[in-house]
């Protein structure tokens, strides 16, 4: 290996603060299709859940 570059202090900051909001985006995204999802098969068989 020639040469390693590691990223700055600023640079691991803010692409841990990207990861963190993507990772907060994608589990709001599927708790919102979840329970779209069995809000509509709720609907669609006409059963209780819970």
């Amino acid at each position: 290996m020639k040469k390693v570059s590691w990223m700055t202090k600023d640079q691991m900051i803010n692409s841990t603060l990207i990861v963190g909001f993507f990772a907060v985006l994608v589990s709001v995204f599927l708790f919102i299709l979840d329970f779209g999802l069995t809000r509509f098969v709720k609907i669609l068989f006409d059963i209780e859940i819970g």
